[in-house]
C-alpha cells in the first residue's frame, strides 16, 4: 500500500473521484486501501464546509492589501509605460507621477528599486549630481601649526560614495 502521497497527489485523486471515476479504479491505480481513500474524501468534505475564521487584525491586513493593489492597478492604467519597459522610461514615468502618487507605490508597481529611483533623482538629473557637489567641497577644514613648525591641513569627512566610508586625507608641508 502506498500511503506516502503528497497533499497535491491526494487532491488530484479526490478530484478524479468527484468527477465521477469509480473508487475501485482510483485505489487500484495507486495501490491504496479503499478505507484510506474514503478517509481522505471525508477529510476533504469536512474542510470544504468548514467556515474560515478570521480575526480583525487579519481582516484589516487584507483590507490594506486590497487598497494597495487597487492603487497599483490605477498607476499601471495611468502610466504611459509598463513594468517591462526600459528602465529609463520607467524612471521618467515615476518622476512624472510622483506628485500624484506615493513614490513607494510607484516603484513597486513599475518594478523599480527605490534606491535606483533615488539615485536617478539625486545623481543623474541634468548633470546636477549630489555626488559631484559633495565631492568638490570638503565638509570641514582645520589648519594648525605643530611645535615642529609643520602646517597640516586635514580634510575631514570627505565622503566617498563609491565605498560608503569616510576618507581622511592629510597634507603636510615644511616651512
Amino acid at each position: 500500500m502506498n500511503t506516502n502521497l503528497t497533499q497535491e497527489e491526494k487532491q488530484m485523486l479526490i478530484n478524479r473521484y468527484l468527477s465521477g471515476e469509480s473508487v475501485n479504479t482510483i485505489t487500484d491505480d495507486v495501490s491504496i486501501a479503499r478505507s484510506t481513500f474514503y478517509s481522505w474524501v471525508k477529510t476533504y468534505k469536512d474542510n470544504l464546509n468548514k467556515p474560515i475564521a478570521i480575526n480583525v487584525r487579519e481582516f484589516n491586513g487584507l483590507k490594506r492589501k486590497v487598497g494597495r493593489l487597487n492603487r497599483i492597478i490605477t498607476i499601471l492604467q495611468t502610466a504611459d509605460c509598463t513594468a517591462t519597459s526600459p528602465l529609463q522610461d520607467r524612471l521618467h514615468e515615476i518622476e512624472k507621477l510622483s506628485s500624484e502618487y506615493n513614490v513607494n507605490t510607484l516603484c513597486e508597481s513599475l518594478k523599480v528599486a527605490k534606491g535606483t529611483y533615488y539615485n536617478h533623482i539625486f545623481r543623474n538629473k541634468r548633470d546636477k549630481s549630489q555626488f559631484r557637489f559633495n565631492k568638490e567641497r570638503p565638509h570641514a577644514t582645520l589648519k594648525y601649526k605643530t611645535p615642529d613648525k609643520y602646517e597640516a591641513e586635514f580634510c575631514l569627512k570627505h565622503y566617498n560614495y563609491s565605498h560608503n566610508k569616510y576618507r581622511h586625507t592629510r597634507f603636510a608641508t615644511n616651512e
